[in-house]
């Protein structure tokens, strides 16, 4: 985005975009070259023009005619990187989303590290649509040329790249540069560009400000598109924006695309608060993490094995970061080898499932390996657990069912909805809700309260706290279970508040748990009672039984004089569960007996429907007003009677 801003937005059918991007060594002529082909230096800084060396990101724009005349043109977004060993952070920054390749070589050097660390780097990131560039060959010999040529061959032999077109150029001369952007055109004409997702993303590449119009971020469109006033999400600080402005290549237009280089003006964001390496995307799409699972690949040419826990630079996207490297299930990793792994990043980043990105050493002095995201946000693994191994081959399933049946079973009991999920599994959000329809439909995924998790996390939840309750019982055999409040606290420290109690509720009506009053006990627990406990309890039951409606508080009671407050506790919590009584209020048992003959009398006042007053129950019992107002406050609460003003109506229950 230049500093004009008074140009008339283009609303013309727009050409067809693409990245291309450069690799090779430092002074084979990437710059040069790209200079001849647009008519651009993408050298913009003075100690770059001074030093005559690419130092930071270069950008220019080549316009072709597709090949076959079609009215449709091709766009080329160029970006140009350096090619210093001590700005491979760069190169790779450069390369995230390009589309096409221009791998240069100069005839006098040949092959050479740098033209090597790029080349992998570009195979590690699957960038397999490309050609080679040799240059300078007006100051070499033509057998020089034909030898270089023949090496070039023989090392792209084995490799994606084999069958990539060689044109040789010199730039002083113009030598090449048609049959350069004939084999361009080509290239994008007959290579049709992958399905992609819509929702936006873009890696950050540049950030500036222009007086009058703010902050400005520019980067290479990697998924879906962007429109002018529309909102998005900066990763992985998570802080909305609004687009104010897209320009591509110095021209205002309305949207902006996967394949193009893309200028935006963001209003509600300070410049000081963006920086390179972040993400924009559309709200709700990615999710900052410190945890992500990979499937590794290590260069064949490295001269050590890779141990596992070791420090290494990842970069993704046009970010740096520092973590440590877990290998899933060995110690270590030959070279030439894959395997699963955990990056634990020093500070989160936003991922996308099957995203690619280079491991290099801690030094930043190697590359030694690639990776695709499999899962962009995970929690801390146990690697050498059998069964985190096979659940990370099932996020890396090549069938898309399998995926995201993983997602929600990682997910736990967090609720996530089909953008989150899109990100994660690396399918679009109708194809989440197809596939999560048919797992809801064969009970791999189950609905408890608004969450719908995996059958296997309620499964490892149910028995973590059937055992928590088992082993209440083998401390306390004589006390009716755990109390349910301990229980619901237990279960809100693993899941969430709003989770607790229906997930409670769960367990008790799959039968794993059952309610003993206020206690929670396991589906085959009796409390072991001792003939003194027996006894006592008779002694209660019978006192309470002959009370009737007017039960004594429980500290009031005959059978319970002279008893130790421990003692008193312990035999309150066991009349709780007898079937023979009934919980009447904190402090007051009644017995079954007496609560079915009221409820008998209640259904009889309010039979059909029909209101009936505290009065009439009160003349039906022959009770005082102060014995059946407690009762009918019971009933009430039980849900078998339901207060209407003053009057009260039988529900049935």
């Amino acid at each position: 985005m230049n500093t004009s801003v008074a140009k008339e937005t283009s609303h013309q059918p727009g050409p067809t975009t693409l990245i291309l991007g450069t690799a090779g060594h430092i002074d084979h002529g990437k710059s040069t070259l790209v200079k001849n082909l647009t008519g651009i230096d993408p050298d913009r800084l003075p100690e770059e023009k001074q030093r005559g060396m690419t130092i930071e990101l270069g950008f220019a724009r080549l316009d072709l005619p597709r090949e076959g005349n079609d009215e449709s043109p091709l766009r080329f977004g160029i970006v140009d990187v350096p090619g210093h060993e001590r700005f491979v952070r760069t190169m790779v920054a450069g390369a995230a989303g390009i589309d096409i390749a221009m791998l240069v070589i100069a005839a006098d050097d040949g092959w050479m590290p740098q033209t090597q660390e790029h080349f992998d780097i570009l195979t590690l990131l699957r960038v397999n649509r490309g050609l080679v560039a040799i240059t300078k060959c007006d100051l070499v010999a033509p057998e020089r040329i034909s030898d270089v040529e023949a090496d070039i061959r023989e090392r792209l032999r084995k490799s994606p790249a084999a069958d990539w077109p060689i044109v040789q150029t010199a730039a002083a001369k113009g030598t090449g540069i048609d049959e350069l952007k004939h084999r361009l055109a080509e290239l994008a004409s007959n290579a049709a560009r992958p399905a992609t997702n819509h929702l936006f993303r873009m890696h950050i590449d540049r950030v500036f400000t222009i007086h009058g119009r703010g902050t400005v971020v520019t980067g290479s469109v990697v998924s879906g598109s962007v429109q002018v006033d529309d909102e998005l999400e900066m990763l992985p600080v998570g802080h909305v924006c609004r687009v104010r402005g897209i320009q591509n290549h110095g021209e205002d237009c309305d949207s902006a695309g996967v394949g193009a280089r893309a200028a935006l003006n963001l209003t509600q964001v300070d410049r000081s608060a963006v920086e390179r390496g972040m993400d924009l995307a559309t709200p709700g799409y990615l999710t900052a993490s410190r945890y992500i699972d990979i499937h590794l690949n290590l260069l064949p040419h490295l001269k050590k094995r890779l141990p596992s826990h070791r420090k290494v630079r990842v970069l993704t996207g046009t970010r740096e970061v520092i973590a440590t490297l877990v290998l899933l299930g060995i110690s270590e990793l030959e070279p030439g080898a894959t395997g699963f792994a955990q990056l634990r990043l020093y500070e989160p980043i936003a991922a996308s499932f099957d995203q690619r990105i280079i491991v290099r050493d801690e030094t930043a002095e190697q590359t030694l390996g690639g990776a695709t995201i499999i899962r962009p946000v995970s929690t801390r693994l146990q690697p050498m657990r059998p069964e985190v191994l096979a659940q990370i081959e099932a996020a890396a399933s090549h069938d898309a069912r399998v995926r995201l049946a993983d997602a929600y079973r990682a997910a736990g009991f967090q609720s996530l909805n089909d953008r989150q999920l899109s990100a994660r599994v690396g399918i679009d959000e109708a194809t989440v809700a197809t596939l999560r329809d048919e797992l809801i439909a064969d009970s791999t995924l189950v609905h408890v309260a608004e969450v719908l998790t995996h059958r296997d996390v309620l499964k490892q939840l149910r028995d973590r706290a059937v055992t928590r309750v088992a082993r209440h019982h083998e401390v306390h055999p004589r006390e009716p279970g755990l109390g349910r409040d301990k229980l619901i606290g237990w279960l809100t420290a693993r899941t969430h508040k709003k989770l607790a109690k229906p997930l409670l509720q769960h367990f008790i009506n799959a039968g794993d748990l059952k309610e003993n009053g206020t206690f929670i006990a396991t589906a085959d627990f009796g409390p072991q009672l001792s003939p003194e406990d027996e006894a006592a309890l008779r002694k209660i039951v019978i006192e309470i039984e002959l009370a009737g409606y007017d039960p004594p508080k429980w500290e009031k009671l005959n059978a319970t004089a002279g008893l130790s407050r421990p003692r008193l506790k312990e035999l309150f919590n066991l009349a709780k569960i007898d079937p023979r009584l009934q919980v009447l209020n904190a402090d007051q048992l009644i017995s079954t007996a007496a609560l079915e003959r009221i409820k008998s009398i209640v259904e009889k006042l309010g039979v059909g429907g029909q209101k009936f007053t505290l009065a009439q129950v009160r003349d039906a019992t022959g009770k005082s007003r102060r014995i059946v107002q407690a009762l009918l406050e019971y009933l009430d609460k039980a849900g078998t009677t339901r207060r209407v003003g003053d009057e009260r109506q039988y529900t049935g229950k």
